[in-house]
């Protein structure tokens, strides 16, 4: 049944307090025949959020249907990610298409949908992603990948915070000392990592710039 845009953003009003993945489930059924961008208009949320909220919530039925849960587990936006970047598929099955097309998903949304769906169920199948008491756990690997994922992207951050920093402050000697401190302890860990990958630092040069 499609949700009327009252009915949307009523129930928007009491998520505000609610816990992130409930989102998942009110974005999914507010696609009913609407795109993205018009989900996003009437939540006045971006486009990527309400795309990544529709996936995570497309994995969730996709864990839920293998293991026989009436209540999806639930998944972050990080182990949305990984699982996309482990398991990529263009091509999803013919029977998640029809699934999909059922809760009269358009054609835009529907191959978002399958091809989380199906992505979820490949990493199932490897072992990757498993379900205990209702909630999605993470094989060590996937987890790893995840927190890995996760720490680049707040160390990315913190190199665009100094990037974009007063000169004044990058003078000061507190800078310094605390970038010292960083600088020696990160190359420890590019020590060990170059012991175990000898193209390491072929890999940094083609990165460079």
């Amino acid at each position: 049944m499609k949700l009327s845009v009252k009915e949307i953003k009523e129930r928007a009003k009491i998520l505000r307090k609610r816990q992130a993945f409930e989102w998942g489930v009110l974005i999914f059924e507010a696609m009913v025949d609407r795109t993205v961008s018009e989900v996003a208009t009437i939540l006045k949320m971006g486009k990527g959020s309400v795309s990544e909220y529709f996936q995570i919530h497309a994995m969730k039925l996709a864990v839920s249907h293998h293991y026989g849960t009436n209540d999806p587990p639930n998944l972050t936006f990080d182990t949305m990610r990984a699982i996309k970047k482990k398991f990529p598929c263009a091509n999803p099955r013919a029977e998640v298409i029809e699934y999909f097309e059922h809760w009269k998903m358009l054609p835009a949304p529907n191959r978002l949908a399958s091809r989380a769906y199906d992505s979820a169920i490949m990493a199932i199948q490897a072992g990757m992603l498993t379900t205990e008491k209702k909630q999605a756990k993470l094989s060590s690997h996937l987890e790893w990948s995840v927190q890995l994922t996760t720490f680049t992207r707040r160390f990315n951050t913190l190199i665009r915070m100094i990037d974009g920093a007063n000169p004044q402050n990058l003078k000061e000697e507190e800078t310094m000392r605390q970038i010292a401190v960083a600088h020696a302890k990160w190359m420890e860990q590019v020590e060990r990592i170059e012991a175990f990958h000898p193209n390491f630092m072929a890999e940094v040069a083609r990165n460079d710039g």
